[in-house]
């Protein structure tokens, strides 16, 4: 298949060749396994998610858009999400900014989607274009098993760097599969979610009936840490 022609599936099960439809394999290794497996914790970009994508995309048969809009946007509600925004809807997008430390000025950016490899590419880990309502929609059908049975998610939650804790960034946190999560369990956090490089962050609490999502979009931002404090805040209301 073409690297660069986002609609041909790979046409063998090899990963080298799930590899080569997305970036150079020599590229995409290296930003991938920046350590030896399981030594420590580091943000992989949303390179290792896009190889998931090239997964799927095998073994469905499908266009990754497709599978993710049948399988997750359209059971979600989500009418407002897609990979491949077209162009006269571009200027729908939000204005995003990136804060100077040196200067101490938040400046516009382009209004583009730097994550955006190539004009067919749909990326599992950074390309979904979509709305605040919208990503609470996600939210709930994840906090509801609308999308996955609560044994999976219960499995996604569960903590996968306790050997390498320090080197996690989230504080008050662990990482299980995808998501940030609960340390062991016992520590009073009964929420999982992510956040966004540009500040937004998602919350989604199971036990209390929660989900939370706070939309930014700052990237570089000087108060980026504090957005964790908001699901504390809101659990104490």
């Amino acid at each position: 298949s073409s690297a660069n022609n986002g609609n041909d599936l790979v046409s063998d099960g090899s990963l080298s060749e799930c590899c080569l439809k997305l970036v150079n394999c020599d590229l995409l290794a290296a930003e991938v396994l920046l350590h030896k497996l399981f030594i420590c914790f580091s943000n992989s970009f949303n390179h290792l998610s896009s190889v998931f994508f090239c997964f799927v995309e095998h073994i469905s048969g499908e266009k990754f858009g497709d599978y993710v809009k049948k399988n997750i946007f359209d059971p979600s509600g989500m009418t407002n999400s897609t990979f491949l925004l077209p162009p006269e809807k571009r200027t729908l997008l939000a204005p995003q900014y990136k804060y100077d430390y040196g200067t101490k000025q938040t400046n516009l950016c382009e209004n583009t989607n730097v994550y955006s490899m190539w004009q067919e590419y749909e990326s599992g880990g950074g390309g979904c274009v979509s709305t605040v309502d919208d990503i609470v929609r996600f939210g709930e059908a994840l906090r509801t098993g609308k999308l996955l049975k609560l044994e999976t998610i219960d499995l996604m939650t569960t903590n996968q760097i306790s050997h390498c804790l320090d080197s996690f960034i989230v504080e008050k946190y662990a990482y299980g599969l995808g998501v940030r999560c609960s340390v062991d369990g016992n520590d009073g956090i009964s929420d999982f979610g992510w956040g966004g490089a540009a500040g937004a962050g998602l919350w989604v609490d199971v036990k209390n009936g929660l989900t939370v999502y706070y939309a930014q979009h700052v990237l570089n931002s000087p108060v980026i840490k504090k957005r964790n404090e908001l699901i504390f805040l809101i659990k104490e209301c």
